[in-house]
């Protein structure tokens, strides 16, 4: 399988970010679908160890890009952040983030 974040001038193309996010949302309807079945701590490592890695993979290449894009890696973190917690998709994230002690994108 070829990795398909590569460097392209120390940045992010909207292609590669658009799979980023396709991947990591993938992973998050999965999470959403066992969550039933798991407690918190089970669920938090699954989301720790699929989504965030494959947005930690990167994350170097995020400085310096656009707000748009950042915004867009945010709402894959606030996703999975409600996945782990079960909160509705209408909830704002920023009740929750504290909680889970995890720094937005842009930190």
């Amino acid at each position: 399988m070829q990795c398909i974040y590569k460097r392209n001038g120390s940045k992010l193309t909207v292609k590669q970010i658009d799979a980023l996010r396709q991947s990591c949302y993938f992973h998050i309807c999965q999470l959403h679908c066992t969550r039933l079945y798991l407690d918190i701590k089970i669920t938090r490592t699954i989301a720790t160890s699929i989504v965030h890695s494959k947005l930690d993979y990167c994350n170097s290449l995020y400085y310096n890009l656009p707000n748009s894009q950042l915004k867009r890696l945010q709402q894959i973190q606030n996703s999975v952040r409600r996945a782990v917690v079960k909160v509705p998709k209408s909830s704002h994230a920023s009740h929750f983030l504290k909680s889970l002690r995890q720094l937005k994108i842009n930190q």
